[in-house]
Parts: C-alpha cells; structure tokens; sequence
C-alpha cells in the first residue's frame, strides 16, 4: 500500500492536516487514483508542484472536486459545499477514538480537558431535545467546524479565542445548572 493510498482511508480532517485543504479535497473528491494523485504531486524531478501546475494536468478532476484556485480558499459558509464539508467534519469528530483533539484544545486555550471534553460530548456527540419531542444531535454548523478544526491544530485567530470563551463559558454555565 503506498502512502496516498493509506492517506484515502482517512478521516478528511487528517487528510487536511497532511496535506492541505484542497489537496485533501482532490484526494477525496477529484475521482483520480491514488497513483495518479501522487503522480500529479510531483514533476520528473520529484519536486512538488504547485496546485496551478497540478489543476493544468488534471482540470476535471479539480472540477469534480470543486476547487477552485482563489486566494482564500474559503468556502461561501451558507452554501451547500460548506454544509457538506461540516457534516463530514461533525462525522470525523464523532468517530475519533482518541482524545488528542480535547488536549490540543485544553492546551490551546487554556481550558481544563475535563471543560473542553464535556462541551465536545455537549456539541458534537449527545443528544438534546430539539423540540417537539424530537430528540438527536444538533445539526452540523460549518463556523463550528472550522473552529473546532483550528482550536485543535494550533492556528487560532484572535476572533476564535474571544468565541471559544464566549461560547464555552455559556457552555459551562449550562453544565453547571444541570449539576454536571
């Protein structure tokens, strides 16, 4: 098995983390093999090509996989990509078995783990009655996402900080109120 082929069988945020969003995207969603991915990666000299060099060689395929070569990157966060790219983030989160993402957050922001695990349970993996009677896991939020993803890989904004705090001392609050 080589190492793209491995990389294919892993959750989308550690393909990301790897290497990069929208290489990570191409993998996944650009409907070439792992062998041509790599192909695609480096020129005969085994030097990296760009992603301009790489979308000459293989325009359908960053087609197929939506990217686009703006300078951001980012996505329209109301659009339908965002909320797709949130659900497998949510799902990526809600199957980990680990909890480094919790230490990297606790340390990141200087929280208590047990704190940043019991939010983590409150947002992505329990349960709440969501009216109705209806009860289920509240639906994916692109913004949370890619908070989450920066919170736990060392690239917060200052605009992340001040929201971690808001939000997750609301969080505390309500845990706190329920005895928790």
């Amino acid at each position: 098995m080589t190492y793209f082929e491995w990389l294919k069988t892993q959750p989308a945020d550690f393909q990301d983390a790897a290497i990069g969003p929208k290489r990570g995207e191409l993998l996944r969603n650009g409907g070439i093999s792992a062998e041509r991915f790599s192909e695609l990666n480096l020129n005969r000299n085994f030097e990296p090509r760009t992603l301009k060099e790489m979308r000459k060689l293989e325009p359908l395929a960053f087609k197929r996989a939506g990217i686009g070569l703006a300078v951001s990157g980012a996505f329209n966060p109301n659009s339908d990509r965002a909320e797709a790219h949130a659900a497998r983030y949510y799902e990526a989160i809600r199957n980990r078995t680990s909890d480094n993402d919790v230490k990297n957050i606790a340390k990141n922001i200087n929280f208590p783990e047990k704190v940043v695990k019991d939010i983590k349970n409150q947002v992505f993996l329990n349960e709440h009655d969501l009216g109705d009677g209806d009860f289920g896991r509240f639906t994916p939020d692109y913004d949370m996402a890619q908070a989450m993803k920066r919170h736990g890989y060392d690239y917060m904004t200052a605009h992340d900080i001040a929201n971690a705090y808001h939000n997750w001392e609301s969080e505390i609050k309500k845990l706190k109120e329920r005895g928790n």
